[in-house]
């Protein structure tokens, strides 16, 4: 049961801060490694350019 559980869990990630768009290629390392050390395919649900006002305001 739990091993049926886990073949079926599939995070979903979102790459925050970024810089540039091509920084989203660093989501096919990430996801190789998550494949291949923990067996885990995961979903990319987008990219979140980095504001300096979000730091600014806090």
């Amino acid at each position: 049961m739990v091993t049926e559980m886990c073949r079926k869990y599939r995070p979903r990630l979102i790459f925050n801060m970024g810089e540039h768009p091509d920084e989203i290629k660093l989501s096919e390392q990430i996801n190789k490694n998550l494949k291949s050390i923990l067996s885990l395919e995961v979903d990319y649900f987008g990219f979140i350019f980095n504001d300096p006002a979000v730091r600014e305001s806090i």
